[in-house]
């Protein structure tokens, strides 16, 4: 009976289990640092591994944006991975352009904030001087226009935003606040909105749009 159990056991450990995995945009697919298959966009495939963690990647076609997970398999269930490809080409094209572009309002966000805590002159100025390629007249959202873009799962800082834009803090906005020398700002972690003094910069970015 022991004998039977051992031999499940090593069978089990060779044999592993099947990785589903699918992306959202086309890939080359690496397992294990070696090119495996081309994936499609939005057809998933199956592969056998062996138990243990194995390094999964997926490479854009140009090449230019890679992604990358460790996927432990084990003798308890298959594995699912969707690999969200998409969103980080669409960041590095944003990125590259240093703009994104809404074709629905025709309205223009920049590619990233200021990177720094400023107060609500400092962002506005900001802004006004901001020039990306060609572009200039920039200027600070309004609140109903920040929180239009808040949305979707965190990046890599928590931010949520449905486009890809490189963000560091929290965002200023025109419209005024609740008291006198109070505008709105919004914190894309969880969608609120603060009324903060126009002096005081704490988390505060500047995200500048071009209408």
């Amino acid at each position: 009976m022991n004998r039977i159990v051992i031999l499940f056991f090593v069978l089990s450990s060779l044999t592993g289990q099947t990785l589903h995995i699918q992306s959202d945009y086309p890939c080359q697919l690496i397992v294990n640092g070696n090119q495996h298959t081309e994936l499609q966009q939005n057809v998933k495939i199956s592969i056998q591994l062996p138990q243990g963690e194995h390094q999964i990647e997926a490479i854009s076609p140009d090449k230019n944006v890679k992604w990358q997970s460790t996927v432990h398999i084990d003798a308890a269930a298959d594995r699912t991975i969707d690999v969200p490809l998409k969103r980080l080409v669409l960041k590095e094209e944003i990125q590259k352009k240093g703009y994104w572009e809404d074709t629905a309002t025709r309205m223009k966000w920049a590619a990233a904030d200021n990177g720094a805590a400023v107060s609500w002159i400092q962002a506005n100025a900001y802004c006004k001087k901001l020039k990306i390629g060609t572009l200039s007249s920039w200027e600070l959202p309004e609140i109903d226009e920040l929180r239009g873009i808040f949305g979707g799962t965190g990046d890599e800082r928590g931010f949520r935003i449905i486009i890809p834009l490189r963000l560091t803090g929290w965002a200023w906005s025109t419209t005024e606040g609740k008291e006198p020398g109070e505008y709105w700002a919004l914190d894309f972690g969880d969608g609120a909105r603060a009324s903060v003094v126009s002096g005081d910069s704490g988390l505060n970015r500047s995200l500048c749009i071009h209408r």
